[in-house]
């Protein structure tokens, strides 16, 4: 089936030569040459395959004469040209007079430049033509940045049709100059590193400004990883009013594991521009805390009770690009953090001695989270932001013993970095931090078993710091 759909395309591109070359004057006929073509990967990362499937159906079709992109690379730096310039539409544009001199030079009718976005799901194809302008852009979605033969052949059957006629215009205007013998006509020839001029070269020595790529930013998509995270934690809590106020003190190093969740749900604005994406996180916990007690045979020792802790994070963000690196964003969303101790502790490590908690059995806490977001891509695999915002603290419970919370106002605050290995594969190391401000205006009198009489307003902070190692996949 696919060889029938490959004699098609051949047909149709021989075709669509010749009756080019019927509709233009006799004199150009005489150029009925195979149309010199070539294809470079531009991508940052894949397009390889893509550019390869590209090639094997060219190959062996006698209307043309395939360059290899070695050779044009060779020689693309003695004009002016790299990658980023054949990958950019503007500029593509900036330094057309390069692209002339480069396709003149090697006599390239033709140039295909191939790139991958969006994760590995879209293969791009620029043509340009004989005088090095872009005269198409082709899109398709493929899936993990492997492009199928009949899909290269779809995105062939577009670039002939408006290709052709190109190169045969081109044709009949080289015949004329040439017959005319004007030298200033004549594209410039000879040494390569004659053909940059001095005004290109002090283009080369502006900041090129921070423009949106063509291709936009965001995809549409879902990164998902898991790993380990370690942090620390310290509750402060104190009675305000009493001249001898009764306090609670908790303080300890937590680590556990941890997911992290962005999935991309929309896109829109010009050049998918902006964005809006749910964001998510879910750590769980396990550790020790220790207590201070007197054994039974009088000697002071330390109690060990078997602890844990939730902590879950849901945002919903919307993302806007400024520039082709920068971007801000706004988000809001919910965290719900419970902290667990133990009411009976670990045997004493010498006398076996179990003991009861008496003082602390755990936190939790229902906040909002409203914030900002700033970003920034460093290249296309390596992307860093920081967030900080507001964290409105609904509801607290300590204890279950120090009764209604009053509606306070903490903060947090964090920063991501994020290292794309393939399209599919990530690293991502998270920093978060929180301030909570707990205060129970009304407390009944006493905290969990009775030797914390706290009995009157109590104000306190809760500060986290949590870092988060994280490997994910991108789909």
């Amino acid at each position: 089936m696919k060889s029938k759909v490959l004699l098609r395309y051949v047909i149709h591109c021989v075709g669509v030569w010749v009756i080019c070359a019927w509709a233009i004057p006799a004199q150009a006929q005489q150029e009925q040459l195979p149309l010199r073509l070539t294809v470079i990967n531009a991508s940052e990362r894949g397009g390889e395959q893509p550019r390869a499937m590209l090639m094997d159906i060219l190959y062996g079709n006698e209307s043309l004469e395939v360059i290899e992109s070695e050779d044009i690379r060779r020689v693309m730096e003695d004009f002016g040209v790299n990658e980023k310039i054949l990958r950019k539409q503007s500029l593509r544009k900036k330094f057309r007079n390069r692209l002339m001199r480069l396709h003149a030079a090697r006599r390239i009718e033709g140039m295909l430049i191939v790139d991958t976005y969006n994760k590995g799901r879209t293969v791009q194809v620029v043509v340009l033509g004989p005088e090095g302008g872009e005269i198409q852009d082709i899109r398709r979605t493929i899936k993990r940045g492997k492009l199928e033969k009949d899909d290269a052949i779809d995105i062939l059957q577009e670039v002939f049709p408006v290709l052709g006629p190109e190169v045969l215009t081109f044709r009949e205007r080289q015949l004329i100059a040439r017959q005319d013998e004007d030298p200033s006509t004549t594209p410039p020839q000879g040494n390569p590193d004659e053909n940059v001029d001095p005004d290109d070269k002090k283009e080369d020595e502006k900041k090129e400004p921070d423009t949106l790529d063509e291709d936009g930013y965001f995809s549409r998509g879902i990164d998902i990883g898991a790993g380990y995270y370690f942090g620390d934690r310290l509750l402060q809590l104190e009675e305000v009013d009493n001249n001898s106020p009764d306090y609670l003190n908790h303080g300890t190093p937590m680590h556990g594991v941890g997911i992290q969740l962005d999935a991309t749900a929309l896109t829109f604005g010009e050049q998918n521009s902006a964005s809006l994406a749910l964001r998510g996180s879910f750590a769980i916990g396990f550790f020790r805390t220790t207590n201070q007690v007197t054994n039974r045979e009088g000697n002071p020792s330390v109690a060990k009770y078997p602890s844990d802790s939730i902590d879950i994070v849901g945002e919903l963000i919307f993302r806007k690009m400024l520039g082709s690196r920068f971007h801000l964003g706004v988000f809001g969303g919910v965290q719900n953090m419970v902290v667990s101790i133990s009411q009976t502790s670990l045997p004493d490590d010498e006398t076996q001695e179990v003991y009861n908690n008496s003082r602390y059995t755990g936190t939790g806490y229902l906040a909002g989270r409203a914030g900002l977001e700033a970003g920034y891509r460093f290249t296309e695999s390596i992307h860093a932001s920081i967030n900080a915002g507001a964290l409105p603290l609904f509801y607290a419970d300590v204890s279950q013993a120090l009764g209604e919370n009053e509606t306070t106002v903490g903060a947090f605050g964090g920063g991501r970095l994020k290292l794309n290995f393939t399209d599919t594969v990530f690293v991502q190391t998270v920093y978060l931090f929180s301030f909570f401000r707990p205060v129970f205006p009304n407390p009944p009198g006493m905290a969990a078993g009775g030797e914390v009489k706290i009995d009157s307003r109590a104000e306190g902070t809760d500060i986290v710091h949590n870092v988060q190692a994280i490997v994910g996949l991108s789909f």
